[in-house]
């Protein structure tokens, strides 16, 4: 798959979206399971020198492609199941729990209707161009070394946008636990609350009580998986 070659990339140092340092090449893998709750171990699922076998779905995470090849936003062009299968291989990369999986392809639909070079945002532009551009809608900064702030990121790249997008969020995880005082039993909260502070401009009082617009997506979406929670 795509997102295994992407990552086998990252490692070796092809290309960099991530501050922290990779592993060597002869390291494995790690991904999470679907029993993880975002913060116990990962279990292995492969290595790089195997990247051509193939990962197997969970039965929630089947179901989770299933719906979000129905995104009502893609154009059935862009309802591409191996790109959305490398997100939810993301998903479990970054060890998103249970309750939140899917929370990338909801955001990808709702932001772009899965398209990689969608542009948008062109009001913020005095000429009228576009200020969002990608799978997830990323401006400019993201394309900044990580030295000043960006994640180097190819925003025309659907992996590599979405993987500058989900360790956005991550990398928000440890402020917002903190700032909002939420106890590492209420994982789901955390990343809740990390999500909508990734995407949306800063505040002083942080955004602990909010949730962001793909969420309502995600709620939609979750009630034809419920039963797989």
């Amino acid at each position: 798959m795509r997102y295994l070659i992407f990552v086998a990339a990252l490692i070796v140092g092809c290309q960099t979206v991530e501050a922290e340092p990779a592993p060597k090449a002869e390291s494995p893998v790690v991904l999470q399971s679907d029993t993880d709750a975002g913060l116990s171990k990962p279990v292995l699922a492969f290595t790089v020198s195997h990247i051509e076998e193939p990962v197997k779905l969970t039965g929630l995470e089947q179901k989770i492609l299933e719906v979000a090849l129905t995104c009502k936003r893609a154009k059935p062009k862009y309802k591409d199941a191996e790109l959305l299968t490398d997100l939810i291989l993301m998903e479990r990369e970054f060890g998103v729990p249970k309750d939140m999986r899917g929370m990338l392809l909801a955001s990808a639909c709702t932001e772009s209707g899965y398209n990689p070079n969608a542009e948008g945002d062109h009001k913020f532009s005095k000429r009228g161009k576009p200020k969002a551009i990608g799978l997830l809608q990323l401006w400019k900064w993201w394309e900044k070394p990580i030295s000043k702030g960006g994640y180097a990121v190819n925003r025309r790249d659907p992996l590599a946008n979405a993987h500058a997008w989900m360790s956005h969020i991550k990398k928000q995880y440890p402020k917002v636990r903190k700032k909002c005082k939420i106890s590492t039993k209420h994982v789901s909260r955390i990343w809740r609350v990390a999500w909508v502070t990734a995407i949306r401009a800063p505040k002083p009082e942080g955004r602990c009580n909010e949730f962001p617009n793909h969420y309502r997506r995600l709620k939609r979406w979750k009630r034809q998986w419920a039963n797989l929670l």
